[in-house]
């Protein structure tokens, strides 16, 4: 397993620059103003996509579906329920092929291994995201304040709260830490 600098830097810029094409083509073509952007990834770390949701797209889902104020709770931060599931994935591509490149996580024989292969993973996305924020492409249709992100493991588990804590100014994710944050059990 190579776990050098140079593959890091590598997959982080590969990341970045399909997440940041992403963005930019979402916030461009919208009006809309985005409160959730997040890069989801599986319990295996495998290759991640984007997932949005905006106040206009969750009134408009709301009304199509005829949700009530629960369901409006339910699904207002789902990221696999977003009109905007795998929004800009012909921009992934490359980020698909480096991540079928990595060693199969699940040939990995020890514990150890695992979890080193799925933190590097892990590590990466959340570099490229941040990266993605320093370049200031999350407030290009609303304040950086008002929008979350994230990489998300999905299904979700504590460490999405740890990682949104990392990422996120604390008036970005106040909202989400009450009504859909994971703690610790």
């Amino acid at each position: 397993m190579n776990y050098s600098d140079d593959i890091f830097e590598k997959l982080v810029a590969t990341i970045e620059e399909a997440t940041s094409q992403a963005a930019i083509d979402l916030f461009n073509s919208t009006n809309e103003t985005f409160y959730f952007f997040v890069l989801s990834t599986t319990g295996e770390a495998l290759a991640p996509f984007v997932s949005a949701w905006s106040y206009e797209a969750l009134k408009k889902q709301s009304i199509a579906q005829n949700w009530d104020a629960y369901d409006i709770a339910d699904f207002k931060w789902s990221s696999i329920d977003s009109p905007y599931l795998e929004f800009g994935s012909q921009y992934f591509h490359q980020v698909n092929k480096a991540f079928l490149d990595r060693i199969d996580i699940h040939s990995l024989k020890t514990e150890v291994e695992y979890e080193k292969e799925f933190n590097f993973r892990i590590n990466v996305m959340e570099e490229a995201l941040h990266r993605c924020d320093m370049k200031g492409i999350f407030s290009l249709n609303q304040a950086r304040s008002e929008i979350m992100i994230n990489v998300e493991v999905l299904p979700p588990d504590y460490t999405n709260t740890i990682r949104a804590k990392k990422l996120n100014p604390i008036e970005s994710i106040q909202f989400w830490l009450k009504e859909a944050a994971e703690t610790v059990e």
